[in-house]
């Protein structure tokens, strides 16, 4: 493949540098050790044919010269194999050499055939080992190969050997072992001249030796090479790598700049099922980011993983097809442990701790996660572990910025499906999760837009705002918009597998189902400049506002929601104050909600539209308009007034012990305007429909809700300014 690849030009070369280098095919050096021998054996012909079929710019090989005067390509070791340990090439003639085989029915090459073969097509770093230097220069003369050489310098002597021989020879060789300082490399190079070296790993090093106009080209054959240690080579600055695997380099160098792509393949994930992918994934991801970013691409497979560890300028694309597994939890299949986390417990445990996750980033900028492929958390755990391994979320992202997750679905995600703390710029687009926990948590983050995703949360919240002191601040959750989602809570699995299983009965033990679209409990920064529009809920939870730890909950506009089988309230506001946060914290406020445009159809009997604050403490300035609730009806008129107020305690829908009225119960409010508002019920209620207790400044126009003969339309307790329109 062709490929680009970013180098520094050497220009003004030092005097004491040897003869000009071969012209190369690329800027980045890739030398084939022996030839390409990953399918056929080192030093031969096929081997050196396969290397310039791959396009490298030399290939590598040994020469010797045998007991009667002829060059050869061979190692002292090949040929002690295959003579059972009865010589070496120097005490062999060319016509034993012939007859020697190499398994596969392959032969020794002489060194003037390699030439013939090389001429035009690529260049030769001559391993110079126990050879004739006057005769492989004539040889090399007389094929017209001057200009297609390097020679490696094994032994002092052959330095001036080579040197009375061709003068303009590019040489190469090794800093001696005594060699460690800057000073001391200068001082060995200025002594011979010389154009590459191939064992400066140490940087210092590496900078006084380019300072002088030579390359280095760093031999990378190992039984570890692959692309994490070319990137770790190429991030030194070198300008060449001699390789085992030149196919595979010259793909990864081609792959690694046209295209920023970094095919987890390729750094060992075998998408099984059974193998551990995870450091195959970390690897990758580490490549990328040490080169300034790049896709991490997952095709099509399974991919069992321990926990991902994200960097900044990361994409993590997956495929059609492509799953990542959360591996059962454990230090085995190398997850990481919850780090400090939070340094308080104003929270729950699973929103003070990040690293405990299948895939997680901290303090990270343009992170990406696509699909459309799945993660499936199938190892994590719901809620809080007794061990250190403690994995309980999907994805966590703790201090981003500039982070797009979309297009993937999310099965069994844990405690959170996607958790993201102190993370600004969120995009969630496309999502489908499908969990055993809350879906997504959105926790004192600014400028997030949630759109066009499908949420089951059966047993707890589907979208779920909040604003916590886990950054050991209160910070507001801010400029959020949720739009075009759908939300439900059908049996998990039931929603991406197109069952859409609705297996609760209100007669079993088992919790209803929940679902909805929240925001709270956590409640220490605040809610702030928020819209929620266009979203369908389905047997499930409504929508819950709720500021209970001393924040500002304000500027809320709802808008165009269709509900239907109903679980709770479709609307709940709560002002509480069960304040765990900092001591001396006030009581918080709830103000400024628009919600209009609402269709809810089948609510359960036992719930109602709830406004309620705390004495002294009232929700303020709300506005509900143009709304049609559709409620089950057969409710009795057994509640007792007045209502337990609750102050500290959870929040929640029915947190009341039941209400009076099955349409729309307020109080402890200010400035509540209610217009175009219809409560129907689908069988008779002996309940009244609304109830008003403690509210300053009422309006109610074309508010209809049938009662019951006999029982009052309204029950209006300590009301002041009401005003009836229409």
């Amino acid at each position: 493949m062709k490929y680009l690849f970013f180098f520094i030009v050497m220009s003004g070369i030092c005097s004491f540098v040897s003869g000009q280098l071969p012209a190369s095919r690329h800027p980045f050096v890739v030398i084939a050790h022996r030839g390409d021998h990953t399918h056929v054996p080192e030093n031969t012909m096929a081997a050196i044919e396969d290397a310039i079929l791959h396009g490298v710019d030399y290939v590598e090989i040994d020469l010797r010269t045998t007991k009667d005067g002829f060059l050869v390509l061979s190692h002292d070791a090949s040929v002690g194999r295959m003579t059972g340990s009865q010589g070496k090439v120097s005490e062999l003639t060319l016509a034993q050499i012939r007859q020697l085989v190499i398994p596969g029915g392959y032969h020794i090459p002489e060194f003037k055939d390699v030439l013939r073969i090389c001429k035009g097509r690529v260049n030769i770093y001559l391993d110079f080992k126990e050879a004739n230097v006057a005769q492989t220069w004539k040889q090399i003369v007389e094929a017209g190969m001057e200009r297609q050489i390097v020679v490696y310098l094994n032994k002092p002597e052959q330095y001036g050997q080579w040197q009375q021989a061709a003068p303009d020879m590019p040489l190469m060789t090794s800093l001696p072992d005594d060699v460690h300082t800057p000073g001391q490399a200068v001082q060995f190079l200025q002594q011979k001249k010389i154009a590459v070296l191939d064992n400066v790993y140490d940087t210092t090093l590496l900078k006084a030796v380019r300072k002088l106009g030579i390359a280095v080209w760093l031999d990378v054959e190992s039984d570890t090479e692959g692309p994490v240690v070319w990137e770790k080579m190429l991030g030194q600055g070198i300008q060449g790598m001699q390789t085992d695997h030149p196919e595979a380099l010259m793909d990864y160098l081609s792959l690694r700049k046209a295209s920023g792509y970094y095919n987890v393949r390729a750094f060992g994930a075998k998408g099984d099922g059974e193998a551990l992918d995870s450091k195959a994934i970390d690897a990758a991801i580490d490549v990328a980011a040490r080169t300034g970013g790049g896709t991490i691409y997952l095709p099509a497979g399974n991919y069992r993983c321990g926990s991902i560890r994200l960097k900044s300028h990361i994409h993590l694309l997956m495929d059609p097809g492509a799953t990542i597994i959360a591996a059962e939890v454990n230090t085995a299949n190398d997850y990481d442990e919850a780090e400090p986390g939070a340094h308080n417990d104003y929270q729950d445990y699973g929103h003070s701790h990040w690293h405990n996750s299948l895939i997680w980033g901290e303090d990270l900028v343009d992170v990406s996660i696509t699909g459309p492929g799945v993660i499936w958390g199938k190892g994590l755990y719901r809620g809080n572990a007794k061990s250190k391994q403690s994995a309980n979320k999907a994805i966590s992202l703790l201090r981003c910025r500039n982070v797009i997750i979309r297009d993937i679905s999310i099965l069994h995600g844990g405690w959170f499906a996607i958790l993201a703390t102190g993370t600004d710029n969120l995009t969630l687009d496309n999502v489908k999760m499908d969990t055993n926990r809350d879906g997504v948590d959105i926790d004192c983050c600014k400028n997030v837009k949630v759109s066009n995703c499908m949420v089951n949360s059966p047993t707890d919240d589907a979208i779920c705002l909040k604003s916590t002191y886990a950054l050991d601040s209160a910070r507001a959750t801010e400029n959020v918009t949720i739009t075009n989602c759908q939300i439900s809570g059908y049996e998990e699995g039931s929603l991406l597998d197109g069952t859409y299983r609705e297996t609760w009965n209100k007669k079993d033990d088992r919790r209803s189902p929940t679902g909805r679209i929240k925001m709270g409990t956590e409640s220490n920064g605040g809610f702030k400049n928020i819209t929620i529009s266009n979203c369908v809920f389905e047997y499930c939870e409504g929508l819950d506002l709720e500021t209970v730890d001393g924040a500002l909950l304000e500027d809320v506009t709802i808008d165009n929601i269709a509900m239907k089988d109903v679980i709770s309230d479709p609307i709940f506001l709560r002002l509480g104050a069960r304040m765990r946060g900092p001591k001396n914290a006030a009581v918080g406020a709830l103000r400024r909600i628009n919600i209009s445009n609402i269709n809810a159809y089948n609510v359960v009997a036992e719930n109602t539209c709830t406004i309620a604050g705390i004495p002294r403490h009232p929700v303020e300035d709300v506005s509900l308009s143009h709304i049609n609730i559709y409620y089950q009806g057969g409710g009795k008129d057994t509640v007792r007034r007045p209502l337990p107020e609750k102050e500290k305690d959870y929040p929640k829908p029915g947190m009341f012990g039941g209400c009076p009225v099955y349409g729309l119960y307020v109080r402890h409010a200010k400035d509540i305007r209610i217009s175009d508002v219809n409560f129907h019920v689908l069988q008779e209620e002996e309940r009244s429909p609304l109830e008003f207790d403690d509210v300053q400044g009422l309006y109610l126009r074309n508010v209809t809700a049938p009662p019951k003969k006999g029982v009052k339309p309204m029950v209006l307790t300590n009301v002041s300014g009401l005003v009836k329109a229409g």
